[in-house]
């Protein structure tokens, strides 16, 4: 699959979070897969794997996002990572499809004279800045389980925040009151879209 400026969540509804150290001679790459359908309703956190072999980690993210944490892991996952998540650009494009919203409801309310009240569906939420240096202190395997895990959770609470608010846009759906303008295909259409992630 090439490696496209967008990525729609359609790909695969699970990121790999990944990151990998040297310690000595060993090389070891920590892996979190996080679910981000709007619509699963299932844990956001999926598995966690601490590998040493390229073939290991191989199999954890092939066919999936990648979001690589390191220098290191992004040399390790470049033969095999379909896409490589950009997170200051996803937060970017998840920013934009709110304020998109924003506009479509306030010209709404000013065209039909509707004295709506504004749903607050913002994502405040932000992937965590990625680790440029891949040292290590301490236990090299704790170490990247931890820096991993809370990346991991920066994107789990990212993803939380976008179903909300895709919820909130299509909660509405022919009833009274009904806003159903938010349901054009340009705001993402009749059903929750996905999280729009953006490749690197």
């Amino acid at each position: 699959m090439p490696n496209t400026p967008e990525l729609r969540a359609e790909v695969a509804g699970v990121v790999a979070v990944v990151d990998t150290a040297r310690e000595g001679g060993a090389v070891r790459h920590a892996v979190w897969h996080v679910a981000i359908a709007p619509d699963d309703a299932g844990p956001r956190l999926r598995g966690a794997w601490i590998v040493g072999e390229r073939e290991e980690l191989s199999g954890l993210i092939r066919t999936r996002p990648v979001w690589a944490l390191s220098a290191d892991a992004q040399s390790a996952v470049a033969d095999e990572a379909d896409y490589l998540l950009d997170a200051p650009a996803t937060d970017g494009a998840v920013d934009a499809a709110i304020a998109a919203l924003d506009n479509a409801f306030a010209e709404e309310k000013a065209r039909t004279g509707n004295n709506w009240v504004t749903p607050d569906w913002s994502v405040s939420a932000r992937l965590a800045g990625e680790d440029q240096d891949s040292e290590i202190d301490g236990n090299l395997d704790d170490e990247l389980r931890r820096r991993v895990l809370w990346h991991a959770r920066s994107l789990e609470n990212v993803a939380i925040a976008w179903a909300q608010s895709q919820s909130q846009r299509t909660s509405r759906q022919g009833k009274a009151g009904s806003r159903d303008f938010l349901l054009a295909d340009e705001l993402g259409g009749p059903h929750p879209a996905p999280l729009p992630l953006v490749a690197r």
